[in-house]
């Protein structure tokens, strides 16, 4: 049976969850089912550890979703994630999409694109030893980043009016840094003899410049569909 497996962040939590809401929406999972494998820890009160998995019975494809909130392509040990124990399958495919904190948040401070990206790509390599490797980049930055995000604080002052020079600034930032994390990502994809994948070619202009969002940060269900087909049809 082909095993696809995608790995992620916020991001990857919300294709999943919309993807639970509308998986008979698509035409290749009329004739499957989501099997549900949720596991949860608390954290400083906030959720880490989401796991979705369904599989596709149809096509003979087991497709196993595994999300992170919260998490940075630099900080994520694999190794210390008991959800992914006794998946390193040697026919499987790996998808990892990270990156969206690291840009919007950790980045802008620390400045080491290089690194960041060099320890995200070691540390993949050396737990899915026995499996492909594909690295999708992140979705852009949004133009309004929350006040209190990671180490991107807007300036307010009076009643929550925002500092719209600080939100140009902050934004011109974060987008320098994607740029730079992409750079370095094609870069050293190519040096380990890796898959990279940019998103802008696997999804719409439309969804990739912002204008199919569902909030701040993440995209209606119908975005996360577009990146659903290109794993699906993956070969």
């Amino acid at each position: 049976m082909k095993k696809n497996i995608l790995i992620g962040d916020s991001q990857t939590h919300y294709l999943a969850k919309s993807l639970k809401e509308t998986i008979h929406s698509i035409d290749y999972f009329k004739d499957s089912y989501f099997e549900d494998r949720t596991m949860t820890k608390m954290v400083n009160r906030e959720y880490t550890n989401i796991q979705y998995k369904f599989n596709i019975l149809d096509n003979n494809l087991d497709f196993s979703i595994y999300a992170f909130p919260g998490k940075s392509a630099y900080h994520l040990d694999y190794n210390k994630q008991e959800i992914l124990n006794n998946i390193n399958h040697e026919d499987s495919t790996v998808f990892i999409w990270m990156g969206w904190i690291d840009i919007n948040s950790w980045l802008t401070e620390y400045r080491n694109p290089d690194k960041v990206v060099n320890n995200y790509l070691n540390n993949a390599i050396k737990y899915f030893n026995k499996n492909k490797l594909v690295f999708i980049t992140p979705v852009p930055p949004p133009l309004v980043i929350d006040r209190d995000f990671g180490h991107t604080k807007a300036k307010l002052s009076g009643d929550d009016e925002i500092d719209l020079n600080f939100i140009k600034e902050s934004f011109f930032e974060r987008r320098k840094y994607y740029d730079l994390f992409k750079y370095e990502l094609n870069k050293q994809c190519k040096t380990h003899n890796l898959t990279y994948v940019n998103l802008k070619n696997i999804v719409s202009s439309d969804l990739y410049n912002g204008k199919m969002m569902y909030d701040s940060y993440h995209w209606q269900p119908e975005g996360y569909h577009q990146v659903i087909d290109f794993m699906y049809n993956y070969d």
